[in-house]
């Protein structure tokens, strides 16, 4: 687990002081890495030694080791990914890399705390009165996925993910505190979607997330992050393993709000048998799973 899933496993346990620092760092991750001891301290308005018992609360030997792994983490998301696109590589390596690669982004989903995150989603979107989905570019098609198998156990879900910016807005400007925001973001991050990620979490609106690291842009502002290795040798990215998580997710929700779509199924039959009766659609079996 890198430095910002640490904090944010530990908050709770923090005190009022290291809680200072803890913020400063998830909000200032990127200049953190590169900062000495002193000037953290003089940042937070805190001391050298708090922050060296900072480092040691959340587990590392000392503060370097901690701003170490910090900069490593940083540097995963603030670089452009690099690829073998342009290497000529044989089918069967092709094949065995890809094979390995996926093996990889699948164990990688059961090591960052993602079960405490599938519970934290459940309760969201539970509570959320309508349910908005924000992606641009590729991940769209998350998005998409998501409002799909959503709709179908019976949430009052929109996709934006694949509206024009003037689209986006204007659904988004009904968006309220009851409501829930559900962002895709992978690296390399989309501004549009952080931004409109900001500018919702600052009017409290809750957002759910799904990203690549404990420690993207995205993770960081969101209430809960779901997170997803997403990493290929070739594709800027695999989305693999996010539809697992996505699906797991449903399967969660599903298991514990029957009720809802018991409730969605009923008013979906009748609608259906209406239109059947009318003879503009025929009366096949409908599934909403």
């Amino acid at each position: 687990m890198d430095v910002l899933g640490r904090i944010r496993n530990q908050y709770d346990t923090l005190s009022k002081t290291q809680k200072k620092i803890a913020d400063y760092m998830q909000q200032h991750t990127n200049t953190c890495c590169f900062a000495s001891l002193k000037e953290i301290a003089a940042a937070t308005g805190t001391t050298e030694a708090t922050v060296l018992n900072f480092s040691r609360k959340i587990g590392y030997a000392s503060f370097q080791d901690m701003k170490n792994q910090l900069k490593e983490g940083v540097s995963d998301w603030t670089t452009p990914i690099t690829t073998e696109a342009f290497s000529d590589l044989p089918f069967e390596e092709l094949l065995k890399r890809n094979k390995t690669q996926q093996e990889e982004n699948f164990a990688a989903i059961w090591k960052v705390g993602n079960e405490k995150a599938i519970e934290g989603a459940v309760r969201l979107l539970q509570d959320a009165k309508k349910i908005y989905c924000v992606a641009c570019d590729f991940s769209s098609a998350l998005s998409q996925y998501f409002h799909a198998r959503f709709t179908r156990l019976g949430l009052n879900i929109e996709d934006v993910g694949s509206k024009s910016t003037t689209d986006i807005l204007h659904s988004l400007a009904f968006a309220d505190k009851e409501d829930l925001v559900v962002v895709f973001s992978f690296a390399e991050y989309s501004k549009m979607t952080l931004a409109v990620e900001e500018y919702l979490s600052m009017n409290g609106i809750k957002i759910l997330c799904f990203s690549d690291r404990e420690s993207s842009p995205a993770s960081l502002m969101a209430d809960v992050s779901i997170i997803c290795n997403t990493r290929h040798f070739i594709l800027l990215n695999s989305m693999t393993s996010v539809i697992i998580l996505i699906d797991l997710l449903a399967i969660t929700f599903f298991n514990e709000n029957k009720i809802i779509f018991i409730q969605h199924k009923k008013k979906l039959d009748k609608m259906q048998r209406y239109l059947f009766e009318k003879r503009v659609m025929p009366l096949d079996r409908m599934d909403p799973l």
